[in-house]
């Protein structure tokens, strides 16, 4: 049916990337879950990728449109520029025909392309924010939302903190929904169940298995987990380290190259090429996760990683650092470990206190699964983002 004779509100979610991390499961969870009898959702990507292919699986309708995935500081170049300009104008274009009722954005980029739209056909948009920005971002992001944006919402209490300190006149636009999970894919492992990620790795009990997943982006931890697992290894011989997670966007994110490329220097430096196996991008984190005797998040600032949410529900013991949003997902010493950010001998000694607490992780555990199902759930979270969606478009009316 045709949007325009369809009683359902058109939603059109820009996406700027078509990989899958941490912010692109929690929209695919959104759009999946959300209530189709009232929402109608509709996924814009610039080009095909595991992205689009799992929202097509759901039966979520997706558009490609030709507009830019490119790093801010090259909109001063006029051909970067001018691709800005020509996909904002396709974008109007395709809003008008479409009859979109309300537009969901995570980047400062995408708000860019949709200001014709948003000007033009009078859309209320949604602006997710879902990370620590730096200064330029946040200053080409507020004087964007004055004029554009008609609701903010972050992914943390930390992040709206930070927003509302660092710009002027967006405070009263300002909420918090957290993210959630189904508790249903993310479980604790059962008796008899394989360990899919200990067989792959050939790494047999009794020996301990403590890993991160995470992709490789410069606040992610990764040099701290690998000089606490130095540390560790002085004084255990049976701990091995995994780190999961891939090189993700690199071509248009320049700097992660780099940032890669150290941290394989370092784990060969600290001659942990043995003892720390790494594993690159994979779509099975719920049987990867249940493989893990410890979890450990160790990033310099994380907004509010999801994967802590999914380790908790998988009963894994969680160890994560002291920053960003994680506190508000974490309680020290009653549904987790928390350790200071950045500093590898603290990582260590919460690793070994979380190997060694046998009877109290299992509370810890089951504290930690309490507390996803009742304040993180994938319900609560898209009735909340409804309810977001619902009142803009009501003031907008």
């Amino acid at each position: 049916m045709n949007a325009r004779y369809d009683n359902r509100r058109t939603i059109l979610f820009m996406n700027l990337y078509t990989e899958m991390g941490g912010g692109e499961y929690a929209v695919y969870n959104l759009v999946k879950e959300m209530d189709k009898t009232r929402f109608r959702p509709i996924m814009a990507f610039n080009r095909r990728g595991p992205f689009v292919e799992k929202v097509e699986e759901i039966g979520v309708e997706t558009v490609i449109l030709p507009y830019p995935t490119v790093m801010l500081k090259r909109l001063i170049l006029p051909r970067v520029f001018l691709d800005v300009l020509q996909a904002s104008k396709r974008l109007s274009e395709y809003a008008r025909e479409q009859d979109i009722d309300c537009i969901h954005c995570v980047d400062v980029l995408t708000l860019l392309i949709c200001a014709r739209a948003i000007v033009r056909s009078s859309i209320p948009v949604v602006y997710n924010v879902i990370f620590f920005y730096e200064w330029t971002r946040m200053v080409m992001f507020n004087f964007l939302a004055i004029f554009l944006v008609k609701k903010i919402v972050t992914n943390s209490q930390a992040i709206r903190n930070d927003l509302e300190s660092r710009t002027m006149f967006l405070s009263g636009k300002t909420e918090v929904v957290y993210y959630g999970i189904d508790s249903s894919r993310f479980r604790p492992a059962v008796n008899g169940e394989a360990n899919k990620l200990r067989n792959e790795l050939r790494v047999e009990r009794p020996a301990k298995l403590v890993g991160m997943i995470a992709r490789y982006d410069v606040w992610k931890g990764h040099l701290t987990f690998l000089e606490a697992a130095s540390i560790i290894r002085k004084s255990r011989s049976d701990v091995k380290f995994v780190i999961i997670g891939g090189l993700l966007n690199a071509e248009i994110i320049t700097p992660l190259r780099q940032y890669y490329d150290s941290v394989q220097e370092r784990r060969t430096s600290l001659g942990l090429d043995q003892d720390v196996i790494m594993i690159s991008h994979r779509d099975d984190i719920p049987e990867l996760l249940r493989g893990l005797d410890i979890f450990v998040c160790p990033s310099k600032r994380e907004p509010i990683p999801l994967i802590v949410f999914e380790a908790m529900a998988s009963g894994v013991p969680v160890v994560a650092a002291d920053s960003g949003g994680i506190p508000e997902q974490i309680s020290h010493e009653k549904d987790g470990f928390l350790f200071r950010t950045d500093d590898s001998a603290s990582l260590s000694k919460a690793i070994l206190t979380a190997l060694d607490e046998k009877n109290g992780n299992r509370a810890m555990v089951q504290a930690a699964r309490t507390k996803i199902e009742q304040q993180f759930s994938v319900g609560r979270f898209v009735k909340d983002m409804e309810k977001v969606y619902g009142n803009v478009m009501e003031m907008a009316a």
